[in-house]
């Protein structure tokens, strides 16, 4: 068993289950689909953060955004991305998404 974020192994003492979309920003707690297997420490990182906000914060964090990232920020690029700005930002494929594309 994987990562659904970075591929690691999980291992029993380091696997978590993440809410692809977050609980309290309207997730269902309830739906299967709405549940990953993570590690410790993407859940961890991922906080309450969408998958896109995710996406969009390793990336900055892979680039060395000499800014600290937290939630704000990450929305802050979201929002100037979706008003067309001249950010442009490669997208970053999870694990579990790279999976899902190879079986079909």
């Amino acid at each position: 068993m994987t990562c659904w974020y970075c591929g690691c192994e999980l291992r029993p003492a380091y696997k978590t289950v993440d809410h692809v979309r977050p609980i309290s920003r309207g997730g269902n707690a309830a739906d299967p689909g709405n549940k990953v297997d993570a590690c410790k420490n993407c859940n961890s990182e991922k906080k309450d953060m969408t998958i896109d906000e995710y996406r969009l914060y390793v990336e900055l964090v892979r680039n060395g955004c000499p800014y600290t990232i937290g939630t704000d920020v990450v929305k802050f690029f979201l929002r100037a991305i979706e008003e067309k700005s001249p950010f442009t930002i490669r997208p970053v494929r999870f694990h579990g998404e790279i999976e899902v594309l190879k079986q079909k």
